[in-house]
């Protein structure tokens, strides 16, 4: 605001003296420092483009590294740095509490029994946890499709159920036939599409309400 202010007052000198015929020398003069005050400002609208557009860019990038320099001379550039350190500084936060909180939750994912896969639209695996690895007896899985390798029902049934929807699935391990079941949610976040499916192993359940049945049956007849 100074410098339109001093420009302004320099135009209102400027026509002061051209209306009361000042002299030639006068005029000249004024006319000289007008132009400099314009060009100085236009250089320094310039400049702060530059610097917003660069300030923009970094929150494009999620970079938010940049410290902008501030003397503490009461400019218009120190204001400017001023709030673009302290934007950034927010920015980092809250971006640090993200990846806080990612973790967090990746963590969890990590340890949870039931194996859990999540991969977008395009098949490619974002979560992978422990329990899935050992239940698919891999140690990586970079596309969804690579399932299918390990059990094509298996992919079938991740590929083709929707929201709400399960399916039980028997597969092959070291330790021995799994009885699998699947479950499935569609979800979007950020508008990216991508699927959630959890796994778990009810082989041992299955055992469970098998040899209970089969002893209700054995009492029935043994009354009989």
């Amino acid at each position: 605001m100074g410098r339109v202010f001093v420009l302004a007052l320099s135009l209102f000198f400027l026509g002061y003296i051209i209306t009361n015929d000042a002299g030639a020398f006068a005029i000249s003069l004024f006319f000289i420092v007008t132009f400099v005050q314009l060009i100085l400002l236009i250089r320094y609208a310039e400049s702060s483009f530059k610097k917003v557009r660069q300030f923009l860019d970094n929150i494009k990038q999620n970079n938010y590294a940049t410290v902008y320099p501030v003397k503490f001379d009461g400019t218009e550039t120190d204001d400017l740095h001023i709030e673009f350190n302290a934007i950034l500084a927010k920015l980092k936060e809250d971006q640090l509490e993200k990846e806080a909180n990612f973790q967090y939750f990746r963590t969890v994912f990590q340890h949870l029994s039931i194996g859990l896969i999540t991969f977008e639209a395009d098949g490619s695996v974002q979560i992978l946890n422990t329990a899935a690895k050992r239940m698919l007896n891999i140690d990586k899985l970079t596309h969804i499709q690579e399932i299918s390798g390990i059990n094509k029902e298996l992919y079938q049934a991740i590929d083709q159920l929707r929201t709400g929807g399960s399916e039980l699935i028997k597969i092959a391990h070291p330790d021995g036939i799994m009885q699998l079941s699947v479950y499935a949610i569609e979800l979007v976040l950020r508008d990216v599409k991508f699927k959630l499916v959890s796994l778990q192993n009810i082989q041992s359940e299955l055992e469970e309400k098998k040899w209970r049945l089969g002893k209700t049956s054995f009492g029935c007849l043994h009354m009989k």
